[in-house]
């Protein structure tokens, strides 16, 4: 959890073996529940282009994940799936949850792939309309007062407007953003389409289908966490710590 990755993770293989459903399965709490235990049956643990992700096979399943954080933003969990379990599954982002233990137990709220890639979008776009209103200010400070009586009287907003005008013409040529608010609203851009690109493709999980993608959260901090997936008539559990080397 101490990595922050961009998300050309996906183009990370599937490095782990699934057999058929003869397979010993990870140590299981209850009949319908597994959890990943370092060393315990079934269960492993594998790092790939700096992701260190956990692995579970069991029953012709194999279920390899990985819970990063998206900068300030939001945290993903990387789901790879690999069904070789002899029937189709599915699964959802009903059915992929994160629960914090500490410092304090809360449930993580989802995010939709559409409300995260546009906060992607109306931050940056909020970034780069303030940039212009302290432009706006910057050309109104020093401006002169002027009497409204006087003779030859010229309306302090039409000077403002004129003032902010030569701003923007200095700044922004032809209306255009400069280099930067430019640089910065292509890559609030690409953020979101990786997001919408990356997220879990919806459908059905045939039988010797591979498939991987990503679920979205709420940005919390944490020390020790559960990724929770459904997946057939099993819910797997990968504990996750920040202190985890």
């Amino acid at each position: 959890m101490r990595h922050h990755l961009p998300f050309p993770v996906l183009a990370l293989a599937f490095c782990f073996l699934v057999t058929p459903a003869t397979m010993i399965g990870a140590s299981e709490q209850t009949p319908q529940t597994v959890r990943w235990a370092k060393g315990a049956p079934g269960c492993d643990s594998l790092t790939e282009a700096g992701l260190p992700s956990k692995i579970i096979s069991r029953g012709g399943i194999g279920l390899r994940v990985a819970l990063q954080r998206g900068g300030s933003r939001y945290l993903y969990a990387l789901v790879m799936v690999v069904n070789a379990s002899g029937k189709d599954l599915s699964l959802s982002p009903q059915d992929v949850a994160l629960e914090v233990i500490t410092p304090k137990r809360q449930e993580v709220g989802r995010l939709s792939t559409d409300t995260l890639a546009g906060s992607i979008m109306a931050s940056a776009e909020k970034s780069y309309r303030e940039s212009h209103a302290r432009a706006s200010d910057d050309a109104n400070v020093g401006s002169p007062s002027v009497n409204p009586h006087q003779p030859g009287h010229i309306d302090p907003q039409v000077m403002a407007n004129r003032a902010n005008q030569r701003l923007a013409d200095t700044l922004h040529p032809e209306g255009k953003p400069t280099p930067a608010e430019q640089k910065m609203l292509e890559e609030a851009a690409r953020q979101a389409s990786l997001v919408r690109a990356n997220a879990w493709p919806a459908g059905k999980i045939a039988n010797g289908e591979k498939r991987k993608g990503v679920f979205y959260f709420s940005a919390v901090d944490f020390e020790d966490a559960v990724l929770r997936v459904k997946l057939g008539d099993v819910n797997y559990e990968f504990p996750f710590s920040t202190r985890e080397p």
